[in-house]
C-alpha cells in the first residue's frame, strides 16, 4: 500500500525439524480453521507491526504463512483463496 505494507506468503513443505518461528510479544494467538485446516491466528497489539495466520495442509504435509498489516477477516480470506496448482514435471 501507499505506506509500503506488504503481504508477504510463504509455504515449506514440512520437515523434520522444519518450521516458522513466530514472534508473539505483543501477539493475541487463537486457533481457527483455514479450509478445514488447523490453524494459528496472531494479532498484533501494535500498529507498526502486521497480522499474521500459520496453518498446515496435513494432505500435502505443506505449511503456509500469511502475514499482512489486515484484519483478522481478511487474513482469513486471503489464506482461504490459497490453493495448490499441479505443474508438469520437466
Amino acid at each position: 500500500n501507499e505506506n509500503g505494507q506488504r503481504i508477504r506468503l510463504e509455504y515449506n513443505i514440512m520437515e523434520t525439524g522444519s518450521a516458522f518461528v513466530v514472534d508473539t510479544e505483543n501477539m493475541s494467538v487463537h486457533n481457527i480453521l483455514v479450509n478445514g485446516c488447523s490453524s494459528q491466528v496472531f494479532l498484533s497489539s501494535d500498529p507498526k507491526q502486521g497480522n499474521a495466520i500459520l496453518w498446515i495442509d496435513e494432505d500435502t504435509n505443506i505449511q503456509f504463512f500469511l502475514n499482512a498489516f489486515a484484519e483478522e477477516s481478511v487474513l482469513l480470506h486471503m489464506a482461504e483463496s490459497v490453493s495448490l496448482a499441479k505443474t508438469a514435471k520437466p
